[in-house]
């Protein structure tokens, strides 16, 4: 049902072709190779204007190994989404319920497809997931230093809502905003 008013949904944005459209896919166990060379890939290329390359490999090991992918899908933690350009994976979603809310977990699109609106793409999909759900809002959290993430969510209509600095350990932090998005 999501695929189906997602595709619909892009078709009527007179500002993209059909060969613009990204084709969603629940991940299942079986995605977690890609999913973990996609957040590989993205992390090392995307980050090191922001982070340590220290910090990115542990972030890596602790968020995105395949053995802790695994445990997120098997305990239904996170449901995570590929999406899919030309039959080929170029980003993912992870979100979670938590009460009446959507977290947002990781949204991630490799950067050679950033600026063509496939980022807007996937968050319209979550969005839908959490109007499907019945939810109220959609919340994430976002580099303070990720200026072009910000501005997406922005305009899609996520609000900074607070800052948030979190010890991941090693010596390592999360400096982040949190964002939100009302669904009603």
């Amino acid at each position: 049902m999501y695929q189906l008013y997602f595709l619909a949904m892009c078709k009527f944005n007179k500002n993209k072709t059909e060969t613009s459209l990204l084709l969603p896919k629940s991940a299942t166990i079986a995605d977690t190779i890609v999913i973990h060379q996609l957040a590989c890939d993205i992390w090392r290329d995307y980050y090191p204007r922001m982070i340590s390359t220290a910090q990115i490999e542990y972030m890596l090991e602790r968020m995105y190994s395949e053995h802790k992918l695994t445990i997120d899908i098997e305990q239904q933690r996170l449901r995570f989404t590929l999406f899919e350009w030309q039959q080929q994976a170029v980003g993912f979603t992870g979100c979670e319920i938590q009460a009446a809310h959507l977290f947002l977990d990781k949204i991630y699109l490799q950067v050679a497809y950033h600026g063509q609106g496939f980022g807007q793409q996937m968050l319209h999909y979550v969005e839908q997931l959490g109007r499907e759900q019945d939810l109220i809002s959609i919340s994430l959290r976002v580099n303070k230093h990720n200026i072009q993430a910000i501005r997406a969510y922005e305009r899609a209509g996520f609000a900074n809502i607070k800052s948030l600095c979190t010890d991941i350990g090693q010596g390592f932090v999360m400096d982040d905003y949190v964002m939100q998005k009302s669904l009603i």
